[in-house]
């Protein structure tokens, strides 16, 4: 965790001028690996923005989803 962690901040500093959807993306997968899936999902609606078509990002925003309503569901039942 701590490597991709370093590879997020990385990616940060040296963000580009331009943003394309693929940065939102990689970096969406990047929050996604570590468990920060609120700013998985961010990045991942930001790369949808920019291109309504990227696969990874409509699978990934998916399955983020589909993890947080989980969770949500799991700490309703007091388990």
């Amino acid at each position: 965790l701590d490597s991709i962690s370093a590879a997020i901040s990385h990616l940060n500093k040296s963000a580009p001028k331009i943003f394309s959807d693929d940065y939102f993306t990689q970096r969406g997968m990047m929050y996604f690996q570590i468990g920060n899936l609120d700013d998985a999902l961010k990045d991942f609606d930001r790369a949808l923005q920019l291109n309504q078509y990227a696969s990874q990002s409509i699978y990934f925003k998916a399955w983020t989803l589909e993890i947080m309503k989980n969770n949500r569901q799991f700490c309703k039942s007091g388990a």
